[in-house]
């Protein structure tokens, strides 16, 4: 196990576990080392593999995977025996907007359903009747929200070729992540409230 569990489920026995700072990774049950992961699971798989995890293995940025850089080394060892073997990998974490292609592997930094922005400096941007209606919710003078949830359709092929379709929306009530004093652009993507379409091939 890497990291202390918060968090744990057994889907098509892996486990899933959510670890501090909210690092998501899966680790087969028998194993949990990351080189049986790709042993077990990205060498043997007879298929193309996309990868969701909560926080993107992408960079080694803050609040990317801690285990991010042993990741990317076992997706290039997976792709250079098998090639597009690991071709998309999909996360969340940071309410933002991004996708890049990095040795040929397509990084999607899903935006957030509906919370876009949240900083640790309260603020009283939202009306009173908002507040009370919500009252109790937590973090809610600490957030921006969406007026519509963001959703996103992925379509993959064999061939390496992803396209994304996106939607955008607007901030409620006008409440910014600038009025709240958050950059818009950060290491990892865009505090906006859309998905951004794309078409990728790798």
């Amino acid at each position: 196990m890497i990291g202390k569990a918060q968090n744990a489920v057994n889907p098509d026995g892996f486990t899933s576990i959510l670890t501090k700072p909210q690092q998501k990774i899966l680790v087969p049950k028998s194993d949990s080392s990351l080189n049986a992961l790709a042993k077990e699971t990205l060498m043997s798989s007879p298929y193309p593999c996309i990868i969701f995890s909560h926080a993107s293995f992408e960079t080694d940025s803050d609040g990317c995977s801690l285990e991010a850089k042993k990741v990317r080394d076992i997706f290039r060892e997976v792709n250079e025996k098998y090639p597009k073997r690991v071709f998309l990998c999909i996360n969340g974490h940071y309410h933002a907007d991004s996708v890049h292609v990095v040795e040929n592997i397509v990084y999607f930094n899903l935006n957030c359903v509906y919370q876009g922005a949240w900083t640790l400096k309260k603020h009283n941007f939202f009306p009173k009747e908002f507040i009370e209606k919500h009252k109790g919710a937590s973090n809610m003078d600490q957030c921006a929200f969406f007026k519509d949830a963001l959703n996103a359709i992925v379509t993959v092929d064999s061939d390496g070729i992803v396209d994304i379709e996106g939607m955008e929306t607007t901030y409620l009530y006008d409440v910014t992540p600038e009025k709240m004093g958050l950059p818009i652009e950060f290491g990892v993507g865009k505090l906006v409230p859309y998905i951004s379409n794309a078409h990728i091939e790798v």
